[in-house]
């Protein structure tokens, strides 16, 4: 039973993970459109999670 348990809490731990995974594109646009702005020289290291 301990084998179970510890299983199903692998699971779900590996499922949060992929589940805030985020396309790389939409990072990219981020990163752009926060350097689109009056007076902003540039942006570095955008995260987003969803």
């Amino acid at each position: 039973m301990a084998i179970l348990g510890v299983l199903i809490g692998t699971v779900r731990d590996i499922y949060w993970e992929l589940m805030d995974a985020v396309d790389p594109s939409l990072v990219d646009q981020v990163e752009h459109e926060a350097t689109a702005g009056d007076g902003v020289c540039r942006a570095t290291s955008a995260a987003e999670r969803e």
